[in-house]
């Protein structure tokens, strides 16, 4: 039962408690808030998946906001203000569920251990702000950057964490709301608007990167990755390449391209070539990577396969391409493709320089016996640049050795 003694000891405690020494709290809140947004660009540039970063976020924000009640605003005994739940709202507004779930259960399990009669209240104002975080990123952020107005309309709703105050002993209410609730709320409105400012802007500086990087390495016209792309992810599949996990690589050219480019015009070729691309995509084997290296050619890389495999994969890429007819301003356009093939499976035979040299080989070999053709580049004993029939699933595919 709060006796009469402990109701005048709050009272006296609150007398000494100024808005300035509130705002003091929160500020030191807010330089931890400043810290953490570096944390929060290092883990979205660093960290693989959505969800795993979404946690981290939530850990670190949950830390930061545990460091937070390390300077807070003494209310009397086990009555705390600081600046936790700004940090936890930020977290789930810019961090996404999971980030809010952590972020919430780490700040609010400290402000647990740290007891006192405001214990509760703290815990369940945590909850709060995380619940009005999340509510904001879901249903009032706008899809670009996110204003004054986005910012001043998030820290308003953060600011109505302190309802919270509703759980404090009854004759502590009064108390709190008096001295306390006016400023916290502006500064969780003020420190809202300047940390969400920093945060989005680290969001935006991220969305631009990953835009440059994008473009870097995709082909603007197919939107498939670009010959730097390709010698990339060539090079890390033939390092990883043995025995046992043996890669492929295909050379893909379509056949006499000049003519379509001469007789429908640049746009008919760019038609063309996107329609070659779709048709590469729709029979590509799932996980492969499928790359345009130039002009008309492309490449397709295969991981964990074997000779069969690798050798079905280019027919039925061959076949794709010429079953499916393209039209152009309502005319036929017959459109075929040649395509060479290698493989290696171990270090000396997975060379990234020597699997393209081989392809290349076998693409040329394809191109010169007609078109329309797969021509495996292999290893056949005698054969020595020659080419050589051999039976595949009953059907004649040419070797190169």
């Amino acid at each position: 039962m709060i006796t009469l003694r402990l109701i005048d000891r709050w009272w006296e405690d609150a007398m000494i408690v100024t808005p300035m020494a509130i705002l003091i709290a929160l500020t030191f809140g807010f330089g931890v808030m400043a810290l953490l947004t570096l944390a929060f660009g290092m883990i979205e540039r660093g960290v693989a998946g959505a969800r795993r970063r979404s946690v981290l976020h939530g850990s670190i924000f949950g830390v930061g906001a545990a460091l937070a009640m390390l300077e807070p605003v003494h209310f009397g005994d086990g009555v705390i203000l600081d600046g936790r739940s700004v940090i936890v709202g930020l977290a789930a507004a810019f961090g996404g569920g999971p980030a809010a779930f952590v972020a919430a259960l780490v700040a609010g399990g400290v402000r647990l251990y740290l007891g006192g009669v405001g214990a509760i209240a703290g815990a369940v104002g945590i909850a709060i702000a995380a619940a009005l975080g999340l509510l904001w990123a879901r249903h009032l952020r706008p899809e670009g950057r996110a204003g004054l107005m986005h910012l001043a309309g998030l820290g308003t709703l953060l600011a109505l964490h302190t309802s919270s105050v509703a759980f404090l002993p009854a004759a502590l209410i009064v108390v709190v709301a008096i001295k306390a609730i006016p400023v916290l709320a502006a500064g969780c409105i003020l420190g809202t608007i300047v940390m969400g400012h920093l945060l989005d802007r680290e969001r935006g500086h991220l969305s631009v990167e990953g835009t440059l990087r994008r473009d870097a390495h995709t082909d603007a016209l197919t939107d498939l990755p670009n010959r730097r792309a390709f010698d990339w992810t060539l090079a890390a599949v033939a390092a990883a390449a043995s025995e046992r996990r043996a890669c492929a690589l295909m050379l893909v050219d379509a056949d006499h391209f000049k003519r379509v480019n001469d007789r429908h015009g640049h746009a008919g070729g760019d038609e063309a070539l996107k329609f070659i691309v779709a048709r590469l995509r729709h029979a590509a084997p799932d996980g492969s990577h499928v790359c345009r290296i130039g002009g008309e050619e492309f490449a397709v890389i295969l991981e964990g396969t074997s000779y069969a495999e690798a050798l079905r994969a280019a027919e039925a890429l061959r076949s794709e391409v010429e079953a499916r007819p393209f039209v152009h301003d309502a005319i036929p356009v017959p459109l075929t493709v040649s395509i060479g093939v290698t493989m290696g499976n171990g270090p000396e035979t997975a060379e990234a320089s020597e699997l393209l040299r081989a392809a290349d080989l076998a693409l040329y070999a394809a191109k010169t016996r007609g078109r329309n053709r797969i021509v495996f580049h292999g290893a056949l004993r005698g054969a020595h640049g020659r080419l050589a029939s051999v039976l595949l699933d009953g059907e004649e595919t040419e070797v190169l050795a």
